[in-house]
């Protein structure tokens, strides 16, 4: 159930997380990716079509990203 995955909160906590990352420590841009794309669902309480209007791709491009952040999160292939 993707509203159980992307808590609204998670926004906020990305949005502050992010800028208290010193650069070279901080997260892959795979990571950065999967963390701001959770961020923007939970901002839209999951409406996926318009998640994808606010990052600016294809709602299919969207769908497949959560696919493979869900099959990572169930012990698929591991991208940090």
């Amino acid at each position: 159930m993707i509203r159980s995955f992307f808590r609204p909160e998670a926004a906020f906590d990305f949005a502050r997380f992010i800028w208290e990352v010193p650069i070279g420590q901080g997260w892959s841009l795979h990571r950065l990716e999967r963390e701001y794309i959770r961020a923007v669902l939970a901002f839209t309480n999951g409406h996926r079509g318009r998640a994808a209007q606010i990052l600016g791709i294809d709602r299919r491009t969207l769908y497949r990203k959560i696919r493979e952040m869900e099959s990572v999160r169930v012990g698929g292939p591991s991208n940090h």
